[in-house]
């Protein structure tokens, strides 16, 4: 593993190939798997819309994750109540499936 972040109900691990894997809550599609079922007993994939980008950080809160690949860009999945523009794009892609976010 090259990074390793974990909040309260989540665990994120970024292997050294770019490849992001997740395990835990995901009612509000913080995984980022484009879906909403808990993976509490193994890890996924997460953003695994993302094509051929790297990721190369990730950060976590309670109920979001944000990722920075190779490009640059930044993604976020999950919550993002506190984000209101990355909210209304939420609404509109598909929830827990990730979107780049925009500055």
């Amino acid at each position: 593993a090259v990074d390793i972040c974990a909040s309260l109900l989540n665990t994120y691990i970024l292997l050294g190939n770019g490849t992001l894997l997740a395990s835990g809550e995901n009612s509000g599609g913080e995984l980022g798997d484009g879906g909403e079922a808990d993976h509490e007993d193994g890890y996924v994939q997460v953003l695994p819309n993302i094509g051929d980008k790297t990721v190369i950080q990730v950060e976590c809160g309670v109920d979001h994750v944000v990722v920075l690949t190779d490009e640059p860009a930044v993604y976020l999945t999950g919550g993002v109540g506190s984000l209101p523009s990355a909210k209304k794009r939420r609404d509109e892609e598909q929830k827990g499936s990730g979107f780049p976010v925009h500055f």
